[in-house]
């Protein structure tokens, strides 16, 4: 996942204010660690279990919203 994916990504989860303090709490991280990886300063590049956990994440909320339409009356 490039920083700018992981960025819309995290964006899509959290909304526009605040997103990397969320991803940050969420994760078991420090706010500075995504902070680098969203703007591409670290080494290594953005984690695969960030990539992962969003992923997951944002198909958990697409399940749920099917589930919720279906279960309407």
């Amino acid at each position: 996942m490039t920083p700018e994916e992981m960025k819309t990504s995290a964006i899509k989860l959290y909304g526009n204010k605040y997103w990397a303090k969320r991803l940050a709490a969420d994760i078991g991280r420090d706010y500075t660690s995504v902070y680098r990886w969203a703007t591409n300063r670290s080494v290594r590049g953005v984690p695969r279990f960030v990539s992962t956990f969003l992923e997951v994440k944002l198909r958990e909320r697409k399940l749920n919203a099917i589930v919720k339409k279906l279960s309407k009356p």
